[in-house]
């Protein structure tokens, strides 16, 4: 069994920057890196709006990585997935508020979906019925999503790290693969590995609710 993540670059609006409320498309039909398209009207929300967290850097293991909460998840057709999303409030985690910062500043501006295919995804093909060496992803369940370290200038994040005096967010631990972490990655999950991915989001989710009601 596979989870996916795809990452893209996003322009956010800010709802309510006081309150720490976001919103951007997390994901979009574009054809991504990988010749991939992830359908929006194929997601399933169900199972991820009972623990709605949002991470930093898909690190599943820490609380430090929980960052905020999605307040609505909405599937926009033909266009992508839109999410709104409310940052931990301040001195809650100094992690939290360095992504918060950063990401209202423009210095972060990805963010990745992690997913689970629902049957199999269809080969994309040209005019000439030849493979475009991509997938179509018409159903898919969605499992969390992140905002992630790649903003368009490294840089301008280390700059902007060292100018508020902070550090970077402890990395997710690195899982043994031979591609580039800053691509699209898929990882092989056992149904083990799912059962304590949602426990570990259950606890953080918990934690995170207890802070913000």
């Amino acid at each position: 069994m596979e989870m996916i993540r795809k990452t893209f670059s996003v322009e956010s609006r800010a709802v309510d920057p006081e309150q720490g409320i976001f919103e951007a498309m997390i994901s979009t039909e574009a054809v991504d890196r990988q010749g991939d398209i992830v359908v929006a009207a194929g997601v399933k929300l169900e199972n991820y709006l009972k623990n709605p967290v949002v991470l930093f850097g898909h690190n599943y293991y820490s609380a430090d990585a929980v960052v905020g909460r999605a307040l609505e998840v909405e599937p926009i057709p033909g266009k992508g997935v839109r999410a709104r999303w409310q940052f931990a409030p301040a001195n809650v985690s100094e992690d939290a508020d360095q992504i918060r910062r950063l990401w209202a500043g423009g210095f972060l501006n990805a963010t990745s979906i992690g997913f689970m295919p629902i049957g199999e995804p269809v080969r994309r093909t040209n005019a000439e019925g030849e493979s475009d060496g991509g997938f179509v992803f018409p159903e898919w369940e969605l499992l969390e999503f992140s905002i992630v370290p790649v903003p368009a200038n490294q840089e301008a994040l280390r700059l902007a790290l060292k100018a508020m005096g902070g550090r970077p967010p402890e990395p997710a631990p690195k899982a043994d693969s031979k591609s580039d972490p800053n691509t699209d990655a898929a990882d092989e999950l056992t149904d083990a590995d799912l059962d304590a991915l949602c426990d570990s989001l259950d606890r953080l989710a918990d934690t995170l609710n207890e802070v913000l009601t």
